[in-house]
């Protein structure tokens, strides 16, 4: 049964293990089911993390536990051969000897852990070791394959730990190494509770050999790894090896004894001044697949990489992460990674990149970083010096995410001779990079930048063809000599210079293409704009593109100006309709109104229900001037007693009027509106004739009939109330 760390395990030991583990499990379940669906997701992914980080220092201590249980003690005063510990899980430990460990070695060692399946396939169920001065070498005559068991129970490891692991494949017989579920009986692709890998802190050669479905969480065991193999350099494998039980040199240093190694002052041996040095990982004709890091490289000199596919990784592709120098990578392919392909990262040197084929990646295809490990004083007491002297020249990046090249910091990068297409943007250099060459360089199809530099100096951008990007070559507060390049099929700007640029130098440029400018400085703030010399602009068409557009829109003076010529329309728009008075419904004021009907204090109850076309009208006996009370209909002459001491009108009748109240709400005496009455038709009475009246005049007839009615009934006066005495 497979332990918890991934090591098989005997007996009740693993069973109280998995116990647990099972009761970890459970908990975060029902704390998940307990919180609500986003939190619950976050709670799990969270566990998730812990445990795998969890899982990768178990097996780190595992290796630590199985290598110092094989050293030199009081109790076992001499070198032991291959030995097999369970203390922290079921391990088969390789010890020194001057013949390297076979196959068949591996048969005899572990027959019940090593079980043939299918022809030419073997089940691997124990971690296998391969200590310091050891090698296991695998040189199959037929196809081999080796599954690695891996599953929900547990997974297991070949780790080479100061020793070296070759593995021998041919065209004709190669050899397949992979994760198994065997409850599944299928290939592990559940990295959750941990995955089967191989790592190698020494040396590493593998030929005709394909990696699938290893490693998880973290670079060192994350698929395939090579991780410090620097610390090994220039040791003799047969110093202390056992041979026939005797040791063939000197005895090893027991563990604690305090003595150590002098080494002579002065430079340190590397991998190019030192032709003794034995160690080095070498992959050629190989395929990596589905690993969560491809291959991953770290603490390693010299070495060599070449004609091998890296598929589907994960998260990277092919990684040189720390303390990497005169590694070359030639003739590689890596494709449809999740993240990026190809990463050269911070204290990486001397590397050669040359021949890639980087496509369809998530992110980024190739990355080289060279900033400083620190920026100033800081706990690990890290360089802050930038890192750098990589080439990548005459490889293809084709249709990543987001870059093709990406060069981040460092100096003294050559980026020579490359194919890059699709994406968002071909080659960018970014972030503090000095002493950069971009040279002879080819970009086409980016949605955006074909070549951008931005806050870096010192970058020569030269002899480079950008074809069918929206800005051929956009320059962002750096600096740096752009020569001799063209552009094509440019929709925006062939070169365009934004913020500070003092001292760029753009000449001897070809650039052609339609859009808002061949030669952009309207966005520079320096008050040195860019040197531009003999550049043909003579294939550029100027044309008004949306950017353009918006840039002049969204200027602040023509937002100014906008503004005013608002204020200017809307104060010059004629107004609509009559000026209304506050009071339009006190009768008083009725007049300046357009009032189209008599309001209730004129007329009766009975007059308003007459519709003013049943009202007939009447001609006047004599011709009369414009009366200059205006009523609004013709009013009907009608037979009346006029009221005592009023002289009657001939052919009016009077219509009584509601009283105002001039003072302390007294009413005044209804006062008689004469309208027409019916005269008898007679043959010689002449027809009396109303002058035509105009409509809305009615507020001055009630206002001089309140006063009419003020000067003959004239309110008493008031008393005067003293106060005092």
């Amino acid at each position: 049964m497979l332990g918890v760390g991934g090591s098989l395990l005997p007996g009740p030991a693993n069973a109280a293990s998995a116990a647990s583990v099972s009761a970890a499990s459970a908990s975060a379940a029902s704390a998940s089911a307990s919180a609500g669906p986003s939190e619950g997701r976050l709670r799990a992914a969270n566990v998730e993390a812990e445990r795998q980080a969890d899982l990768v220092a178990g097996e780190d201590q595992r290796v630590m536990e199985a290598l110092v249980a094989g050293l030199p003690n009081r109790e076992h005063p001499k070198v032991r051969q291959a030995y097999r510990t369970t203390s922290s899980g079921l391990n088969l430990v390789l010890t020194r000897r001057r013949a390297p460990y076979t196959f068949e070695d591996l048969r005899q060692l572990a027959p019940e852990t090593l079980m043939p399946q299918e022809k030419g396939a073997y089940l691997l169920r124990e971690n296998i070791i391969v200590g310091e001065g050891a090698t296991l070498s695998i040189s199959p005559t037929q196809p081999l394959k080796i599954k690695l068991r891996s599953g929900p129970d547990g997974f297991v490891s070949i780790v080479a730990e100061g020793g070296r692991l070759r593995l021998n494949g041919t065209a004709s017989a190669p050899i397949t190494i992979e994760s198994w579920d065997v409850s599944r009986g299928r290939q592990d692709v559940d990295v959750t509770d941990g995955r089967a890998y191989l790592r190698a802190s020494g040396q590493l050669l593998a030929r005709h050999t394909t990696f699938s479905r290893l490693g998880f969480w973290s670079g060192r065991t994350g698929g395939v790894s090579v991780v410090g193999s620097g610390s090994t350099l220039g040791q003799d494998l047969d110093a202390g090896a056992v041979i026939d039980g005797k040791s063939a040199s000197s005895p090893p240093i027991e563990a604690g004894s305090g003595k150590t190694q002098l080494l002579p002052a002065g430079k340190l041996p590397t991998a190019a001044a030192d032709p003794n040095l034995s160690f080095g990982t070498q992959i050629s004709d190989s395929t990596i697949v589905g690993n969560v890091f491809g291959l991953f490289l770290t603490g390693n000199s010299g070495a060599r990489i070449e004609n091998t596919v890296i598929r589907k990784s994960l998260v990277d592709g092919l990684v040189l992460h720390r303390d990497v120098d005169s590694a070359s990578i030639k003739n590689v392919r890596v494709e449809q990674s999740g993240s990026d392909g190809v990463v050269v990262s911070r204290k990486v040197e001397g590397t050669v990149l040359t021949q890639l084929v980087v496509r369809r990646n998530g992110r980024d295809g190739i990355v080289l970083a060279g900033r400083p490990l620190a920026n100033g004083p800081s706990a690990s007491g890290s360089s802050t010096r930038a890192f750098g002297n990589n080439v990548l020249t005459a490889s293809q990046s084709t249709d990543n995410a987001r870059i093709g090249i990406h060069v981040i910091g460092g100096t003294a990068v050559r980026v020579q001779g490359n194919s890059v297409s699709g994406g968002r943007s071909g080659i960018v250099i970014s972030d503090g990079a000095t002493d950069v060459d971009v040279d002879s360089n080819r970009v086409a199809g980016s949605a955006a930048n074909g070549i951008q530099v931005r806050e870096s100096r010192k970058v020569t951008v030269s002899g480079n063809v950008v074809r069918n990007a929206q800005i051929g070559i956009h320059v962002r507060n750096a600096s740096g000599v752009f020569r001799q390049n063209s552009t094509s099929g440019v929709t925006l700007h062939g070169i365009t210079f934004v913020g500070r640029v003092l001292g760029s130098v753009a000449e001897q440029n070809l650039l052609s293409g339609s859009g808002t400018s061949a030669i952009d400085i309207v966005r520079v703030t320096d008050r040195q704009a860019p040197k531009l010399a003999a550049n043909d602009l003579s294939g550029w068409s100027r044309t008004v593109t949306s950017d353009s557009l918006i840039s002049v829109l969204l200027h602040p003076l023509t937002v100014i100006w906008m503004l005013v010529a608002l204020m200017l329309l809307a104060m010059s728009r004629p107004r609509r309709g009559a000026v209304r008075l506050p009071y339009r419904n006190d009768p008083l004021t009725l007049g300046s109104g357009a009032v189209t009907h008599l309001p209730s204090l004129i007329e009766s109850p009975r007059e308003r229900e007459l519709p003013v076309s049943d009202l007939p009208q009447r001609r006047s006996p004599a011709p009369r001037q414009p009366s200059t009370h205006p009523v609004t209909q013709p009013m009907q002459p009608v037979a009346a007693n006029q009221p005592p001491g009023r002289q009657p009108v001939p052919g009016y009748r009077p219509v009584p009027v509601p009283q105002l109240t001039p003072a302390r709400g007294s009413m005044l005496a209804p006062v008689p509106l004469l309208l027409p009455t019916s005269a008898p038709e007679t043959a010689s009475a002449p027809e009396q004739v109303m002058p035509p009246q105009p409509v809305g005049r009615v507020g001055s007839a009630v206002i001089d009939l309140a006063i009419r009615e003020a000067r003959l009934n004239p309110a008493a006066p008031r008393r005067r109330r003293t106060s005092g005495r």
